[in-house]
C-alpha cells in the first residue's frame, strides 16, 4: 500500500475522534495565562500544563502515523512535563482553596490521582517488561486504586448532599468566608470522608448539578485505571506477556494514557478558572463532560484501525495472565 493512502488511513478514524480534544486545547491554551508569573510553583504548573495539553497529542498523532514508540527523549519529556504540571497544582491547592470548600477540593484530589495514576499506566505500557521498573509499576496500580475510590466516594457524597438539598442551585456568592489554609494530608487524605457545613456549601464553587452529574461522569470512565492492576500480581513478567501477545495494543496504550492524563488535567485546570472567573460554571459542566469522551472516542479509532479489534478482546488481552496461551489467532498487523 502506498505510504501516503498508509497513512491517510491511520489518521483519518483518529482526526475524527481528535475533534474534542482539539475544542479543549483551543479553548484551554488562551486560558492558560491566569495566576501570577511570580510564584515558582505557578510558573511551573502553567508550563507544564501547556505541555500537558500540547505534547500528548503529538505522540497520539505520531503513533497513529508511524505505528512505531516514540523516540525516548520526546517520550521522557513528555513524561517530566505532565509530572511537573501535576507536582507544581499538589503544591498550589493549599494556598488557593480555602480547607472549608471540601468538595472543590476533593475534585482537585481527585484530577491529581488520576493524572498521577494514568501517568503511571502509560510508563508501565513502555517500560513495565523491565525488571527495575517493577516496584514504581507496582506503586501505579496502588495509586490507581486509590483515585477510583476517592473518584467514587466524591461522587457518592456529592449525590448525597444532592439529594439532601444541600448545594445551591447557582454559584453566586463564593468563598466569602475567612481563609483556612488546607493541608495535603487533608487534601488527599481526610476529604475522602469528611463532610462540609451547610454554610461552607453555600461559599462553595459546587452547585448541585456541577457536583452531581460530572464526578459520576469521572468515576464511571476513571475506573479504568484498575486494569493496572494485574501488574500489581505479576509484576513484569505481565507487561513482558502482553507484548509478545499484541505488540500493537502495548504501543497504543502507552500513549492513549497520556492522551487520557491531557483529558484529566483539563478537566482540572478548568476549576482554576471557575476560581479566577475566567469561565462561567455551565461551561466548565459541558466540557468536564466532554473531555473523558476523547479516551473512548480514541478506542473506537484503534478498533477501527485494526480489523477484528473489539473492547472485550482488549480487555481478554489486558487481564490475561502471563504464560497464558493465545486469546486467539492474532492477525500480522497486530504484532507489528
Amino acid at each position: 500500500m502506498p505510504l501516503g493512502k498508509r497513512a491517510f488511513l491511520s489518521i483519518a478514524p483518529l482526526a475524527a475522534t481528535l475533534l474534542p480534544y482539539f475544542l479543549c486545547v483551543a479553548r484551554g491554551l488562551p486560558l492558560v495565562n491566569v495566576g501570577s508569573w511570580r510564584s515558582l510553583n505557578a510558573i511551573g504548573h502553567r508550563l507544564g500544563g501547556i505541555g500537558a495539553l500540547l505534547l500528548p497529542l503529538v505522540l497520539v498523532v505520531r503513533e497513529a502515523l508511524t505505528n512505531t514508540h516514540a523516540p525516548g527523549l520526546l517520550y521522557g519529556v513528555t513524561v517530566a512535563t505532565i509530572l511537573m504540571n501535576l507536582l507544581f497544582g499538589v503544591a498550589l491547592i493549599p494556598s488557593r482553596f480555602p480547607a472549608y470548600d471540601i468538595p472543590a477540593a476533593r475534585g482537585l484530589a481527585v484530577g491529581t490521582l488520576y493524572g498521577l495514576a494514568f501517568l503511571g499506566w502509560s510508563t508501565t505500557f513502555r517500560f513495565g517488561g523491565q525488571a527495575w521498573y517493577a516496584p514504581i509499576g507496582r506503586l501505579s496500580a496502588l495509586v490507581a486504586a486509590y483515585a477510583v475510590a476517592f473518584s467514587w466516594s466524591d461522587a457518592g457524597q456529592n449525590i448525597r448532599c444532592w439529594q439532601r438539598g444541600m448545594y445551591k442551585t447557582k454559584l453566586g456568592r463564593k468563598w466569602y468566608l475567612p481563609f483556612e489554609r488546607s493541608s495535603l494530608t487533608q487534601v488527599f487524605g481526610s476529604n475522602l470522608w469528611r463532610q462540609p457545613s451547610a454554610d461552607a456549601l453555600d461559599a462553595s464553587l459546587m452547585t448541585a448539578w456541577q457536583g452531581c452529574a460530572p464526578t459520576v461522569f469521572v468515576a464511571l470512565l476513571g475506573s479504568s485505571a484498575l486494569l493496572q492492576l494485574p501488574y500489581l500480581l505479576w509484576g513484569s513478567a505481565y507487561t513482558r506477556s502482553l507484548t509478545m501477545a499484541c505488540p500493537a495494543l502495548t504501543r497504543w496504550a502507552t500513549y492513549q494514557a497520556l492522551a487520557a492524563v491531557a483529558a484529566n488535567n483539563f478537566a482540572t485546570f478548568l476549576v482554576t478558572l471557575v476560581v479566577h472567573s475566567r469561565l462561567p460554571l455551565h461551561h466548565v459542566a459541558f466540557y468536564n463532560v466532554l473531555v473523558p469522551l476523547i479516551p473512548t472516542l480514541n478506542i473506537a479509532a484503534f478498533c477501527w484501525r485494526y480489523p477484528g479489534m473489539n473492547i472485550p478482546l482488549i480487555l481478554q488481552l489486558l487481564l490475561r495472565p502471563p504464560g497464558a496461551g493465545c486469546v486467539e489467532a492474532m492477525p500480522a498487523a497486530w504484532l507489528s
